[in-house]
């Protein structure tokens, strides 16, 4: 596997708090189960397949996002608003955000219409997973999604080298040298619009999520150490959050 999906995982915690989730359009929920295999999340079942699940002691909340707009991007990433060529074809894309990446790896995330998925009660969850431990029928590796940020549209760009530039295209219209933070949360919040690479500069991985998506995640899964056998003694642990870690996703 290539290193852009580690480098994209482990970039997209940086700067949002959340796991990368990658490909950006794969479908996550909280209760999805799955392990860490190069540095990604890949799916393997859900916690409603397991004994001891119960929809309403184990279900999950939806909150609304504070802003109808939420954008990151990393430090080394600058937007600007540009123009189309006056020759264009009538009736196309107005104009746009252009984005330039100072360094390779560093990532701009738009998500728009957010919403927060997590269980209610992780508490629950975490004596679940303690229980199908001592059964034998839970693996130290395994990990289990605990909280998504679901989204209606989103647009992605990741660099892979230095001076990289990736644009959103928009098909509405756009006026050069406005604040491109302004213009872009006015037009992400219409949803027009496109995530567009060009030239051999263009920036290593660049989609939009047209239907929206979980494009960004958070997980749990049992720690390991030396001194903390779990394996061995889960009725002891049982109700100790110390017990759990973050899954390290994206590392080397």
């Amino acid at each position: 596997m290539s290193t852009l999906p580690k480098a994209y995982t482990r970039v997209a915690k940086k700067i949002t708090g959340y796991w990368g989730t990658y490909l950006p359009f794969l479908e996550l929920e909280p209760g999805v189960i799955g392990r860490v295999v190069e540095g990604i999340l890949v799916k393997e079942g859900h916690l409603n397949q397991y004994p001891g699940y119960d929809p309403k002691m184990h279900s999950v909340l939806e909150e609304a996002g504070r802003d109808p707009v939420s954008s990151w991007t990393s430090s080394r990433v600058s937007l600007s608003v540009f123009g189309v060529d006056a020759a264009a074809p009538a009736g196309g894309p107005t104009g746009g955000i252009r984005m330039q990446f100072g360094e390779a790896n560093e990532a701009a995330i738009i998500c728009n219409a957010n919403s927060y998925r997590s269980f209610q009660n992780l508490r629950a969850v975490k004596d679940l997973m303690h229980q199908l431990l001592d059964q034998g029928r839970w693996d130290l590796d395994q990990c289990i999604v605990t909280e998504v940020l679901a989204t209606k549209t989103a647009w992605i760009c990741f660099s892979t080298g230095k001076d990289q530039t990736a644009e959103l295209h928009a098909s509405a219209p756009v006026i050069p040298g406005a604040d491109p933070l302004g213009v872009l949360n006015a037009l992400a919040g219409n949803a027009n619009l496109i995530a567009s690479s060009k030239n051999s500069e263009a920036a290593g991985y660049s989609t939009t999520l047209p239907s929206g998506g979980t494009p960004l995640f958070r997980a749990l899964q049992f720690r390991r150490t030396p001194w903390h056998p779990i394996h061995l003694a889960p009725e002891y642990l049982k109700g100790s959050d110390y017990a759990f870690e973050e899954p390290s996703f994206g590392e080397e």
